[in-house]
């Protein structure tokens, strides 16, 4: 027996490999198989292997026995992440057909490695590989890619430029024909206890540096260009030591979110305020911050705080006025005993109001006045007795 098809047939891996150790060529498509482990290597002489349409999800490297093989098609599983890459680094220069597409395949750097071995592979199995494609994990529409595309990209563009602790994902990837794929990157560096700002790769547009040891002198020397934040509309400094934004993250675009909640935060820039106020739907967190509540400060604003998503733990710390409202939290706090009324301001005030009441009862008497003639002048035929003094 040189040739075994038993597609569709609900086989079991090692029922369809016993005692046929001279096959050439073995179908086990679209069937219910798992894994494909060591039993496989007593067939050694196969040319044809088809294991696609079952549910593998682990291949042990067991392909370099092969010596001959010329066709392998493992597409329409469930190969992802955790792929062992010495399964595809170890097949025969002998083979000439690959099929890998239909697979979950995530477009994450750890499968990074395809690109650089696919460039030793002949031009058809390329052409082959490239109808592959992967899911971009983080986007909102379940985005598909072209697998070794976004490798490529990982691996020239984004994973050489990527920091030390942290791990970059494509956020968005589009690739057309003839046209250069557009891109957007997300940066983790959560938890990594750094202590400065990273450089970024380019199109960086959600950065998350929570929980580390970020301190007002690490976002002082902060370059905002160089380090490649312009790009970025979703920032998360939250769990930081952070003292003061001031005027840097101006320049940013961040209409998705921003968070620098359980910082040091006393104050907030009335322009970098406007800047969060200007977009509808992100998401903005400022909570366990120590801020100084006044009457003039803007995180006391009613506009801004409408847009946080955490204002019940905004709470005002020692330097707010006045000193009663220390400890409170700022949702509480009525706007008449964060901004009180001077004797002064109340004294002009009644001052504004005897004037406004004597010029409304003006008004009202030359109403009447007026009302009056005009019915004199209706039932009498009087005019008023101005009219007669007049040259």
């Amino acid at each position: 027996v040189k040739n075994v098809l038993c597609g569709k047939s609900k086989v079991l891996h090692k029922k369809a490999v016993h005692k046929l150790k001279h096959l050439l060529s073995l179908d086990l498509s679209h069937n219910s198989l798992e894994r494909v482990d060591e039993s496989l290597i007593a067939l050694n002489k196969l040319e044809t292997i088809n294991l696609s349409h079952n549910h593998i999800t682990h291949i042990k490297p067991i392909f370099s026995q092969f010596e001959h093989l010329k066709s392998l098609d493992i597409s329409s599983n469930k190969l992802s992440a955790n792929f062992n890459k010495q399964v595809l680094k170890e097949l025969s220069a002998s083979v000439n057909y690959l099929d890998i597409a239909g697979n979950p395949w995530p477009c994450t750097p750890t499968l990074s490695w395809m690109y650089p071995w696919s460039l030793s592979l002949p031009l058809s199995i390329q052409e082959k590989l490239n109808t592959a494609q992967c899911n971009i994990e983080n986007s909102p529409t379940h985005q598909h890619s072209p697998l070794l595309t976004v490798m490529q990209y990982y691996s020239v563009k984004v994973t050489p430029q990527c920091p030390d602790k942290c791990s970059c994902h494509f956020y968005h990837f589009a690739a057309g024909i003839n046209i250069s794929p557009t891109y957007t990157v997300i940066v983790n560096c959560s938890s990594q206890n750094l202590t400065s700002f990273p450089s970024l790769p380019q199109q960086t547009t959600v950065l998350d540096l929570s929980h580390n040891l970020l301190s007002q002198d690490s976002y002082d020397m902060l370059d905002v260009v160089s380090q490649n934040y312009l790009e970025i509309t979703s920032l998360i400094l939250s769990y930081n030591n952070i003292k003061s934004l001031g005027t840097k993250l101006l320049k940013m675009n961040l209409h998705r979110s921003f968070q620098a909640d359980h910082n040091s935060l006393s104050d907030i820039p009335y322009d970098f305020s406007l800047l969060l106020q200007k977009y509808d739907n992100n998401q903005i967190s400022l909570g366990s911050n120590p801020w100084h509540c006044t009457c003039n400060s803007e995180i006391a604003h009613s506009s801004l705080q409408e847009k946080l998503q955490d204002l019940m733990f905004v709470i005002c710390a020692v330097g707010s006025a006045p000193d009663s409202i220390v400890g409170r939290k700022l949702m509480d706090i009525d706007s008449s005993v964060l901004c009180p009324r001077s004797a002064v301001a109340e004294e002009k005030e009644r001052v504004l109001q005897a004037v406004c009441g004597v010029l409304a009862l003006l008004i009202v008497i030359t109403l009447t006045k007026l009302l009056y003639d005009y019915w004199n002048y209706r039932k009498r035929g009087k005019l008023p007795w101005i009219v007669y003094r007049m040259p």
